[in-house]
C-alpha cells in the first residue's frame, strides 16, 4: 500500500537517483537511462515541490517525528556522496574514452548541469529538514503555510542546458588541423583532460574563402596525412606548412598595439 510516508520516501529516493553510463550503441552517456537532452529540465523542480507537499501533510496531521526526519536525512546525504562518487567517474570515461558521438561533448555538459540541478535541489531539502528538525518540538500551523511556500521553483531547481558555439578557423581544413599541431609543437597550447582530434572537431569549424564554414570531421586522417613523409606527400606537406606559417608570421607582423587596444575595448 502506498502511504503519504512511503511517497515522501519515494520522492528523496527518486531524487538522488545518478547512474551515468555509457551505451556502446549510441556512443555517448546516459542519465539514470535516458538521454540526457532529453529529460525535462523541471524533473527535479516538479519531485521537489511534491516531496514539501507531502511532508506539510505529514506535518499537518502531526506524524513527524526526529527519527524519521533524521532518516530522510541520512539518505540525502547518502545520496549526494554517491552522485560525487558517479559524477567523478563519468568524468573520467568521458576524458579517457576514445571512440564517441560527436555529440558527447553536448551530452557531458548536460549531465553536468543535471547533477548541478540535482545536488543543489538535494542541498535545499537537507538544509530544510535540518531546520526542522531542530525546532520540530514547536511547529504551529503557520509554519504549515511557510513550509508550503518552500515549494516555489527558484533558478537553481531548473536544468540548464548548456548552448556550445564553435570557433571558427579562416582556413581550410587542412591548414586549420597544421594551426593547431603547430601551436603544440611549439608548446603555445596544450590539451588538458582531453584529446587534441576531439578538441578540434567539438570546438572548431573552418571556413576557406567565401564559402559556408564547416564542422570538422574525421581529423585523425588529415593529421596523419601531415605527418606522411613518403615521396608523393612529402614535399606537398612542407610546402602547404611553410605557406601558412609565412602567412600567419606576416599577418601577425602587421600588428599595432594602439588598434589591437581599441579593438579589444570594442570587442571583448
Amino acid at each position: 500500500m502506498q502511504t503519504n510516508i512511503t511517497r515522501i520516501k519515494a520522492a528523496v529516493k527518486q531524487l538522488g537517483m545518478c547512474k551515468i553510463t555509457f551505451n556502446h550503441k549510441s556512443l555517448d552517456f546516459t542519465f539514470n537511462g535516458s538521454k540526457p537532452n532529453e529529460i525535462d529540465p523541471s524533473h527535479f523542480k516538479v519531485i521537489k515541490e511534491e516531496f514539501y507537499k507531502l511532508i506539510g501533510l505529514q506535518l499537518s496531521r502531526d506524524k513527524v517525528d526526529k527519527e524519521l526526519i533524521d532518516s530522510l536525512m541520512g539518505s540525502i546525504a547518502d545520496s549526494i556522496s554517491l552522485i560525487d562518487i558517479a559524477y567523478k567517474i563519468h568524468r573520467v570515461a568521458y576524458v579517457v574514452k576514445e571512440n564517441m558521438a560527436d555529440s558527447s561533448e553536448e551530452t557531458h555538459n548536460i549531465i553536468t548541469s543535471t547533477v548541478d540541478t540535482q545536488k543543489s535541489v538535494l542541498l535545499e531539502i537537507l538544509n530544510y529538514l535540518t531546520q526542522l528538525s531542530d525546532n520540530l518540538n514547536y511547529i504551529i500551523e503557520e509554519d504549515y503555510k511557510l513550509l508550503l511556500g518552500s515549494a516555489d521553483s527558484s533558478p537553481s531547481d531548473i536544468i540548464e542546458i548548456p548552448k556550445n558555439g564553435k570557433m571558427v578557423v579562416k582556413l581550410n581544413k587542412k591548414d586549420t588541423a597544421t594551426l593547431m599541431t603547430l601551436l603544440e609543437y611549439k608548446g603555445l597550447v596544450e590539451f588538458e583532460e582531453t584529446s587534441r582530434n576531439r578538441f578540434i572537431e567539438n570546438n572548431l569549424k573552418y571556413k576557406a574563402g567565401k564559402k559556408e564554414s564547416a564542422d570538422i570531421v574525421k581529423i585523425n586522417s588529415d593529421i596523419s596525412n601531415l605527418y606522411d613523409v613518403g615521396k608523393h606527400f612529402k614535399k606537398r606537406n612542407s610546402d602547404s606548412t611553410q605557406k601558412l606559417i609565412s602567412k600567419v608570421t606576416k599577418l601577425l607582423s602587421t600588428v599595432e598595439y594602439e588598434d589591437y587596444a581599441a579593438w579589444l575595448k570594442d570587442n571583448v
